[in-house]
Parts: C-alpha cells; structure tokens; sequence
C-alpha cells in the first residue's frame, strides 16, 4: 500500500508530468494572449476536483487562466476542443525538442 506522500506524488506527476515540463510551459506565450510568464493551464478535469492528465497542459498567462477558470474558454475567444488541439500539439512540440515520441 502507498503512503499519502506517495500518492500525493503520482497525482502530481499525473497532473504535471515533471518538473521539467512545467517549468517548459511557463516559458511558452499565453495561447490566449500572447504574453509571458505563463501557467500551466489544464484543458480537462480529472474528476471528483482532481486536475487532468499532464497531456491536457497549455500555457496561458495568470489573468487568462483566471479568467477561464471564472467565465469559460469563450472569454479569450477559444472554444473547449481549441484547446484539446492546443494541449496534443503542445505535448508534440515537447516531444520534438526533447527528442522523445
């Protein structure tokens, strides 16, 4: 049985994958506005308030994320499936310059 840290750890590694790639996304410009810093962004819930999966990361900065969170994707002109897309080509380009895939 795992201990509650490591639990705590395999949901975050769900969620984030690894430090590495976290600290990838906030270098990556806003999808929503074009500017820096960014967040890691997730585009799909994990269920029962758990974040989604790791693929479901794009970058957006803290006033668009927060705005997403309050009024929907449609606030910075993006629709849900946008950001679907936006997530897989995100995890592409990680891929490509990491030469992993």
């Amino acid at each position: 049985m795992r201990t509650a840290a490591e639990r705590k750890r395999a949901a975050w590694v769900h969620a984030y994958r690894s430090e590495e790639y976290v600290d990838w996304i906030h270098g990556l410009d806003c999808q929503g506005c074009g500017r820096l810093p960014s967040e890691a962004a997730h585009t799909a819930a994990g269920g029962m308030g758990l974040k989604g999966p790791w693929q479901s990361l794009i970058p957006l900065c803290r006033p668009c994320h927060a705005k997403v969170h309050a009024q929907g994707w449609g606030v910075i002109q993006m629709t849900h499936k946008t950001a679907e897309l936006l997530a897989a080509a995100t995890v592409q380009r990680w891929e490509r310059e990491h030469g992993e895939g």
